[in-house]
């Protein structure tokens, strides 16, 4: 009995041997297979990664070049149009020159142009001739929708760009030179709102300036420089001029 005991035992660690060899064999080549495949992916990411870089540094390139030819374009229209409104401003001033209204005057070196002190018309002297058309109930209610929408101007935006009627404050963000108020300036005069008039001019006086800054040119035009040029020509205020000029 000892002898078969020790025989089997003996052929028991013989069996327990080889099978921890055969073990250790499979976890050794299972460890490396996935070092191998955790070599790979690391390899695919930074391979991916590099590829990323490679894009993003395309895309950055592709919109820095955007950025410059929407630029260059941009300082290509501005430049057109402003020689499509000099162009204008030469036709007109040729026009009024030849009609009187301004006169060329080779005396003062700092400009090309005079501009006649004395406005052609001042509104003291403007005589409205009666006519079928001017009926003054009409007229009268066209007053007093100007006055309900100016003293709103007044009360809740004033000098300022433009007036919210819901939220009812005022927005300065676009021009910044209360155009409004410049735009308005003929039409009181027209209506014979003078003290209203007044005590617009007192602003232009004290609060109308001009930053440097992008403007839409034919807004700014019509309304900002065409309120003050019609204002002085009905009222022969200098101030008018003054700011008329500087902007």
């Amino acid at each position: 009995l000892n002898s078969k005991a020790y025989i089997i035992f003996a052929v028991g660690l013989f069996l327990v041997f080889i099978l921890t060899l055969f073990l250790n064999n499979f976890v050794s080549e299972e460890r490396h297979a996935m070092s191998k495949m955790q070599h790979d992916w690391t390899q695919e990411e930074h391979h991916l990664m590099d590829e990323l870089r490679e894009s993003m540094a395309e895309i950055k390139t592709m919109l820095d070049n955007e950025k410059v030819r929407r630029k260059r374009d941009a300082s290509t229209r501005t430049n057109n149009l402003n020689d499509e409104v000099r162009k204008i401003v030469k036709e007109v001033m040729k026009e009024a020159s030849k009609s009187g209204v301004v006169k060329s005057s080779r005396k003062d070196k700092s400009s090309s142009l005079h501009i006649d002190e004395s406005p052609k018309l001042v509104r003291e002297e403007a005589q409205i001739p009666e006519t079928k058309y001017a009926e003054p109930e009409k007229l009268d209610a066209i007053r007093a929708e100007f006055l309900h929408a100016w003293k709103a101007y007044e009360q809740y935006g004033w000098g300022m760009d433009v007036v919210k009627p819901v939220s009812r404050r005022g927005e300065n963000e676009q021009y910044r030179m209360g155009i409004t108020l410049l735009d308005s300036l003929d039409t009181m005069l027209i209506m014979g709102l003078d003290e209203t008039f007044k005590r617009a001019l007192e602003w232009v006086k004290t609060g109308c300036h001009f930053d440097n800054q992008e403007v839409s040119v034919f807004e700014t035009t019509i309304r900002g420089l065409g309120g003050l040029l019609a204002a002085y020509h009905l009222s022969g205020e200098q101030v008018l001029l003054d700011k008329a000029l500087e902007l």
